[in-house]
């Protein structure tokens, strides 16, 4: 494995252990929910893989249109992949509700850092 990869797999492990930790208080304490252990779960990998993601050398092209279509094709297929294995695999009936929480982290994840580590 190169270098790049390792830390950013090291990066990934870290990013959603951290979030985890900080989703947990937010939804144990300050957001109460009864399913909150599943909320920060899901919300937690679906940042990390953001991250992970985040980190290839495909979404740092120089133009900033390709780099948006690029980061809007990846969200989109994810959008697919999660769908497929929410609906399908696990026969959840509000899978539509799951696709758009886990869409909505993993895409606030891949544009939030994706801009921070482009201007490294």
């Amino acid at each position: 494995m190169s270098k790049s990869i390792k830390d950013r797999i090291i990066g990934l492990i870290v990013v959603g252990a951290i979030d985890f930790v900080i989703f947990s208080v937010i939804y144990k304490l300050f957001i109460y929910r009864e399913d909150w252990l599943l909320y920060s779960t899901i919300w937690s990998i679906s940042w990390a893989l953001g991250y992970f993601i985040a980190g290839c050398k495909i979404l740092k092209a120089q133009k900033i249109w390709k780099r948006i279509l690029y980061k809007l094709a990846i969200i989109f297929i994810v959008s697919i992949l999660i769908a497929f294995i929410f609906g399908v695999l696990l026969n959840l009936p509000i899978w539509r509700y799951w696709l758009s929480n886990i869409s909505v982290a993993f895409g606030a994840s891949i544009l939030l850092n994706g801009n921070w580590s482009t201007n490294n």
